[in-house]
């Protein structure tokens, strides 16, 4: 009897509250069931309100069909809305469709009304919220926002929007979803004027939660760096630098006031120097002038010791702060190389979160220059995938402007905020291109793609220039295979053929046989660092053998387009996965390794990596240790201090069964019956040579790499030194091993 009192006071109490509240319109809670007084625009709310959540029958995004690996069938719960209960009337506004269901957009607008009421009271529920703005209820005056409210979680919370400052006025409510991935749905209904605030979270006119630009600010490039204020929150703020009535920087990011910087986002002015700019911001910062933190200064703010920092590597290319992960682009045009990377600025960390294109330049593959970002982001054109890079000699595509020849760039283009969480879908995975015709230093977008999706998977378009047949040729990832396609212009693309694969990121490019131009050979390589050797007609590529010669945890390996020495050997760089403790940056980039092809004993071909020959250049002293019998005891170079090395040396192995290394503590090991080398998770098989093996070991601050028999193998690995221990020591299990040669060469930084 009590619970029964307990309800009955309970339902008095709301029927009083919902007594109180005030119809806005007519149907302003959808109480007739339909959409009348309101207007849809796009797909989403067109099916009209509901009584509760939706329940999809059939898999209407076709995310099956579209190869995606989170889909309909293996993870329905991302593609489904809840029960959806609480709402305190019987219909409410649905974004979710009953046949493309999470997946519309669109949003729904009411007719024009007077606001009576001191409050507009109204329930609101919503899916996985990975953007401000793109689920929201927006009350508009006069074309503007001017509050906003966005949902707290799936389950209907009650708002109320404090609008006594707009009492009298004309005023719509606009319901919007612009969310196309999963949780891409939002519900509201029960909108009423009350006279006092009916919930705990009350939006008013100080604290709206509305999308802003703020006001531009204009200044003179007088300084080296442009410092922003910034956290490590969702990257949804866009800032942009214009010069000379252009956009040439585009960064996504964080933007807040100068107490709350959790590091500090930089533009580098070198390019522009002297010359008057503009910066804007367009985004959701709390702040309420997001841009009067940011300060002119000739070196970037927070970072101290920069270069110089414990365990960033002195030899291999780090970023100066944030995240980086695939090589994109390499290309060499007129004396310089061209580095570009998959880069995170904002710090977050995450992979697939904040795609802009890293630049660099380097005259001699190891002094690099940090330039600005070449390819930024733009909410609405969206984000920068992998891709290559290349010289367009003969103006085939028309861009050329002057003299310098023509720097294009061809990436996947994902569309806004498609990619936070879940794999590439169709629609997202658009082959693009962007050009410069100032020698890389600034970049101009094409808005249109070159090759819309065809699958989920369609991504890393790798182009180069196919001399014997007169054709560009781009090959990108399709379902698994390669597909290969071909082109006059560069624009206009056609399919040619294909070749089977699970992997991403395809580079492909020509060596000759032990240097001998008439003996080409072609390599198609994997993101994953497989290589197939075999011959390539400009159409469609014939393997012969598979090989790997390059180990450890790495991704992405793309070699230099346009490069001096093209086909006696092809410089190559990768995504080296290792981030060091307490560093600004996160990952880092391989070191420069040439690849060559030699004819084996047995008549067929190999593949070959070595260090790139430039890092000789790099040597400063030189260090000459006496032969070391290992059946006596261990080897150890105690007196050798230098923290960056190029080590040398022969083991005999004599019947020895095991060969163990430290280098600074960490250990590599090769076992003599399995002919395997190993350096942490990396492992190579290598053959003896003559009952010897053939080892470099070259040492940065956090990276090991070890290349043994003149580069049948090269290995990788990130390291944290223990300086208390030999720079190296070798021990032998078995037999009477001896260490020859051994030569150690000091090597400089390349800062």
């Amino acid at each position: 009897m009590k619970h029964l009192c307990t309800v009955i006071l309970i339902a008095l109490g709301y029927a009083s509250s919902v007594s109180a509240a005030e119809e806005l319109f007519e149907n302003s809670r959808f109480e007739q069931g339909n959409l009348r007084n309101w207007t849809v625009e796009g797909k989403a709310f067109a099916a009209g309100p509901s009584e509760k959540g939706i329940v999809p029958t059939e898999d209407g995004t076709h995310s099956v069909e579209k190869k995606l690996g989170v889909n309909f069938k293996s993870r329905p719960e991302l593609y489904r809305q809840p029960a959806l209960s609480g709402c305190g009337s019987t219909w409410f506004a649905n974004s979710y469709h009953p046949v493309i269901l999470n997946r519309a957009t669109g949003s729904l607008t009411s007719i024009p009304f007077v606001l009576r009421n001191d409050y507009l009271s109204f329930d609101l529920a919503g899916g996985r919220a990975a953007c401000a703005g793109m689920l929201a209820v927006n009350l508009i005056a006069g074309d503007k926002i001017v509050r906003q409210a966005l949902p707290k979680g799936e389950a209907f919370t009650r708002c109320t929007f404090d609008v006594r400052d707009l009492k009298g006025q004309e005023v719509q409510i606009r319901i919007d979803d612009q969310q196309v991935f999963h949780g891409g749905w939002i519900a509201a209904g029960s909108f009423a004027g009350v006279d006092q605030p009916a919930a705990d979270w009350v939006i008013d006119g100080k604290n709206p939660i509305i999308r802003r630009v703020a006001e531009n600010r204009q200044f003179t490039c007088d300084r080296r760096y442009l410092n922003l204020p910034a956290t490590r929150g969702f990257p949804d703020d866009a800032v942009k630098l214009v010069v000379d009535g252009r956009v040439v920087q585009e960064i996504c990011m964080s933007v807040c006031d100068e107490k709350d910087a959790q590091f500090w986002q930089f533009i580098d002015l070198a390019l522009w120097k002297g010359k008057d700019a503009t910066l804007t911001m367009d985004g959701w910062s709390d702040s309420p002038d997001p841009l009067a933190g940011v300060a002119l200064d000739d070196h970037i703010r927070g970072l101290e010791n920069l270069y110089d920092e414990k365990f960033r590597p002195q030899f291999h290319f780090t970023p100066i702060q944030g995240w980086n992960n695939d090589v994109n682009g390499a290309v060499y045009y007129d004396g310089e190389y061209h580095l570009f990377y998959q880069y995170d600025p904002s710090r977050s960390g995450n992979i697939g979160r904040n795609m802009h294109w890293g630049h660099a330049v380097s005259k001699d593959l190891f002094h690099w220059e940090h330039l600005p970002i070449a390819l930024g982001v733009d909410p609405e054109r969206g984000q920068n995938y992998s891709g290559s890079a290349v010289v367009d000699l003969n103006n085939d595509a028309g861009f050329q402007q002057g003299d310098e020849k023509t720097i294009i760039a061809f990436y996947t283009r994902r569309k806004p905020y498609t990619f936070l969480t879940y794999d590439f879908d169709v629609h997202s995975s658009d082959q693009c291109m962007a050009y410069s015709t100032d020698r890389g230093r600034t970049w101009t977008h094409v808005d249109k793609p070159l090759l819309p999706g065809i699958i989920a998977r369609n991504r890393d378009p790798k182009v180069f220039y196919h001399e014997e047949s007169g054709q560009w040729v781009m090959v990108i990832v399709g379902d698994r295979c390669y597909d290969f396609y071909r082109s006059k212009n560069l624009t206009d693309w056609k399919r040619q053929s294909h070749v089977a694969t699970i992997s991403d990121c395809p580079d492909i490019f020509r060596l000759f046989v032990d240097g001998n131009p008439a003996k080409p050979k072609w390599v198609l390589a994997s993101g994953h660092g497989n290589c197939t050797i075999g011959d390539f007609d400009g159409e469609k590529f014939v393997p012969e053998s598979q090989t790997r010669v390059v180990f450890g945890d790495f991704h992405a390996p793309q070699t230099f387009h346009n490069a001096p020495d093209d086909g006696k050997r092809r410089v190559q760089m990768s995504w080296l996965r290792f981030s060091p403790p307490g560093m600004p940056f996160r990952q880092m980039i391989s070191l420069p390794i040439e690849l060559t092809l030699r004819s084996s004993d047995d008549g067929g071909t190999c593949l070959f990596a070595n260090p790139a020959r430039e890092i000789e250049n790099l040597r400063t002293e030189n260090r000459a240790f006496p032969d070391a019998e290992l059946s006596e005891g261990p080897m150890k170079l105690d007196g050798l201090s230098w923290e960056l090395t190029d080590t040398e040396m022969t083991v005999e192995l004599n019947g020895a069964r095991q060969l163990q290394l430290s280098i600074w503590g960490q250990d590599a090991t090769y076992d003599v019956q399995s002919a395997t080398l190993a350096l942490g998770k990396a492992k190579a098989r290598v053959e003896p040579i003559d009952g010897a093996l053939k080892l470099r070991l070259l040492v940065d601050r956090s990276v090991i790499v070890i290349c043994a028999n003149d580069g049948k193998a090269l290995l990788m690995n990130g390291m944290l030194p223990d300086r208390n221990r030999p720079a190296l020591e070798c021990s032998a299990t078995g037999g009477a091993a001896v260490v020859k040669n051994i030569k150690t060469h000091k090597l400089k930084s390349v800062w």
